[in-house]
């Protein structure tokens, strides 16, 4: 339970409507709805009772309402008391695989920036058994994570699914093809990610229940450098639709059995700044439905 958490609760509590408080919050209705949920699971109990036209205090929320005020206006008195020497700016660092913080992150940071003027975010590009390894180590304060069983010391809040499929140069065999199987695109000269990406660890192991053998051509995170070598015509990768635009000559051809990147958000357990909440918060809202 946080200071944030509860200046939700009231603002709903207040209001008799999450629309209304998410209005006069400034945030979006689903993080709201979010900080709510994360705080009746933290006491353990239902704080509102929802209708389709209403939104009413239970009991147990009724009495957490004096609580709530008590608390907010004593952390008001703190922070007054010590607002000469207090520091404006939050850092939040944020560890995220190559291929998020080139697709879809880059406009979920700007959307949320520019709502937090008061945020600073440091960001690492790193697989994901990296990130999720920093964040258990509090090296960073929130994850992007693909697939991996984490370590008991993180939380991890589901954000989407992707698919995956075999990235080309337009003019290559594979780019007419409605789907492609497995063995076809084991068969391609490859472009991989390093060891420790999810698409590295997926195709060794497609490859070695097919006990094939993998022709990698190049290995690299970096993205730009990744679709200028699949532009050449010469090799395959595996990628995200969402990470081709029109235009970039490359085509993404799904395979004839569905493969899933499911992200997840992950931070280590106590973290509790309300920066890395509503950065949190924000990515489940900003999440490709």
């Amino acid at each position: 339970m946080d200071l944030r958490q509860l200046r939700y609760f009231l603002a709903v509590a207040d209001r008799g409507s999450f629309t209304r408080a998410a209005a006069a919050l400034h945030v979006s209705q689903p993080a709201l709805s979010l900080a709510i949920g994360k705080l009746e699971e933290d006491l353990g109990t239902r704080l509102f009772d929802r209708g389709d036209r209403f939104v009413r205090a239970t009991e147990a929320g009724e009495r957490l309402i004096g609580h709530a005020r008590g608390l907010l206006e004593a952390a008001d008195r703190a922070r007054a008391s010590v607002a000469p020497a207090a520091s404006p700016v939050s850092i939040v660092r944020l560890g995220a695989p190559a291929l998020l913080a080139s697709a879809w992150l880059p406009g979920a940071l700007a959307a949320f920036l520019e709502a937090r003027p008061d945020v600073r975010l440091q960001v690492t590009v790193a697989g994901a058994r990296i990130v999720e390894a920093q964040v258990a180590a509090g090296e960073l304060d929130l994850g992007l994570i693909s697939e991996y069983q984490p370590s008991s010391q993180v939380e991890v809040t589901p954000l989407f699914q992707a698919g995956l499929g075999a990235c080309v140069a337009e003019g290559h065999p594979l780019a007419g093809k409605a789907s492609v199987t497995w063995p076809q695109f084991l068969a391609q000269p490859l472009v991989l990610f390093p060891r420790g990406y999810y698409q590295r660890d997926l195709t060794e192991a497609q490859a070695a229940r097919r006990r094939a053998s993998l022709d990698v051509v190049a290995e690299t995170d970096a993205i730009p450098l990744l679709k200028a070598i699949l532009r050449l015509g010469r090799a395959a990768g595996l990628l995200m639709p969402m990470a081709v635009s029109p235009g970039e000559g490359l085509a993404v051809i799904p395979f004839d059995t569905p493969a899933l990147l499911r992200i997840s958000a992950c931070r280590r357990k106590g973290e509790g700044r309300a920066a890395v909440e509503d950065l949190l918060a924000h990515l489940v809202a900003s999440a490709p439905g």
